[in-house]
């Protein structure tokens, strides 16, 4: 690989403005543009008209039908001696009108019940999908700007491997270093040249589910800050958090409004056995001017029509034995939506402590690398140490800065994973995390260089024991 790509990588990525596309506007981006959202979006609007669907079934039915002809008749009549023709045209009409009122319809009525859960449950999957949305734009944003941090420490490596090679063929030359130290360090740049080729790859790959979501557009974030508040949950309890999940979680109410549906299939189907009471009225008027007569008729009818059912088959027992099992179904749906939210709740919970402690231990693990990849560094000049030895102290310390920078998306996105397990994550949770990105950044950990071969001195041992971690005391890593 050409020695210009970690510096071009290197003045690319420090080359991006300070704010891009925020977390808050790629959130309300995939809200207009989201597939799965769009989805939801319609699936709810089309249950909605369940209600009026089934509602019209209860209400009155009015129905009007009718013809009128004109009519033409040529006769024929032949005698012995003499033939008569006689043409005739006339018009006949006949009009119906007709009314059908339901009066007892049990099914009718527990399909408009049926339809209010129905409208529930697609409501609850919807605001489900909204919780997911956010859930999936803060994971890729997240996924993204880590996959930019690791692609410039990689770069930052194997930039530091270059210096260190050209610095280990000088010292090759007056008889310091040996050929063994040059073929380590340079294994070592290659395989790290073919990490920053998977990094990159790993970078598009991101970008491309963000993409996946808000759309075809140009992926530019801005940055979260090195340094953010780590809070506890609030409250700080997780079986609180457990019991809001089990009264508030988008998917167990979705699921518990499935069951009802489910439940009142099983009196939809039972109605069958029901006899069904209609009133139904008849208006009709007939008119023709036929000769000789014609005739004109008016006629009425209203009656009460009762149905009902003697025997089907066992269709219709075979329909409430089968909504039955399609309950038992459904409530069992429930039960495993309950058990996977507990265990959503309890693992984002610990998550976000997990997180805690880890960015504190890997920003003290950074500091520590630091100086040690100092010291190492300054051994191997004098003599002290090996080209294995630096390289272990070289990977230790990028690594950790990898690590870093993971741990903090980790607790950015644990939070936002316990409010959505808990079925409170809203806008102003997105909107609190999208603050920290317009706040100042201070310089941190992961904006400093990493020490390089010749910016050691070579000629005050004595610093060197200072930069040293048994000669040095690191104080505590603190979180504003």
């Amino acid at each position: 690989m050409n020695k210009t790509i970690p510096a071009l990588v290197l003045c690319g990525l420090a080359s991006l403005p300070a704010y891009g596309m925020d977390l808050l506007e790629a959130y309300e981006l995939g809200l207009k543009s989201d597939p799965l959202v769009l989805q939801a979006e319609a699936k709810r609007n089309a249950i909605q008209k369940n209600r009026p669907i089934n509602l019209a079934k209860l209400l009155p039915n009015v129905s009007f039908n009718g013809d009128y002809t004109q009519n033409h008749t040529s006769t024929q009549n032949s005698f012995i001696t003499t033939q008569q023709f006689t043409d005739v045209t006339y018009q006949v009409g006949e009009f119906t009108l007709r009314l059908s009122q339901p009066v007892f319809h049990y099914d009718y009525w527990v399909q408009l019940w049926q339809a209010d859960n129905q409208i529930a449950q697609a409501q609850a999957q919807l605001e489900a999908a909204y919780q997911d949305l956010a859930m999936r734009v803060a994971t890729n944003y997240f996924n993204v700007l880590y996959g930019e941090e690791n692609l410039e420490v990689t770069a930052m490596q194997l930039h530091s491997l270059d210096v260190q090679i050209e610095q280990v063929k000088e010292r090759l030359a007056v008889g310091f270093s040996s050929l063994v130290d040059l073929n380590a360090i340079q294994a070592k740049r290659d395989q790290v040249a073919a990490d920053l080729i998977v990094a990159d790859q790993k970078l598009n790959d991101a970008k491309e589910s963000l993409r996946e979501i808000l759309g075809n557009i140009d992926i530019d974030l801005a940055k979260v800050p090195e340094q953010v508040a780590l809070n506890k949950p609030q409250p700080e309890d997780i079986e609180a958090w457990r019991d809001m999940a089990m009264k508030n979680n988008m998917d167990i109410i979705a699921a518990m409004s499935g069951a009802e549906v489910a439940k009142q299939t099983i009196d939809v189907n039972s109605a069958g056995h029901l006899p069904t009471v209609d009133i139904q009225g008849t208006k009709g008027l007939y008119h023709s001017n036929r000769p000789p007569y014609g005739l004109d008729n008016d006629s009425e009818t209203i009656g009460l029509y009762v149905n009902v059912p003697v025997f089907s088959g066992g269709g219709v027992n075979a329909k409430v034995e089968q909504a039955r099992d399609y309950y038992a179904q459904a409530m069992a749906q429930v039960d495993q939506q309950r058990r996977a939210t507990q265990r959503q709740v309890k693992d984002a919970y610990r998550g976000v402590f997990a997180a805690i402690g880890e960015v504190g231990a890997l920003a003290t693990a950074v500091k520590s690398a630091e100086v040690a990849l100092e010291a190492s560094q300054l051994g191997f000049q004098v003599g002290t140490q090996s080209a294995v030895d630096l390289l272990v102290q070289q990977n230790t310390y990028f690594q950790a800065r990898r690590d870093y920078a993971r741990a903090r998306y980790d607790y950015l996105r644990n939070g936002l994973l316990l409010k959505q397990a808990a079925g409170t994550l809203a806008r102003d949770d997105i909107d609190a995390v999208n603050a920290l990105i317009h706040r100042p950044h201070a310089p941190g950990l992961l904006s400093k260089q990493p020490p390089l071969p010749g910016q050691l001195p070579t000629d005050e041992p004595s610093k060197a024991a200072a930069r040293s971690p048994a000669g040095r005391k690191l104080e505590p890593w603190r979180v504003p």
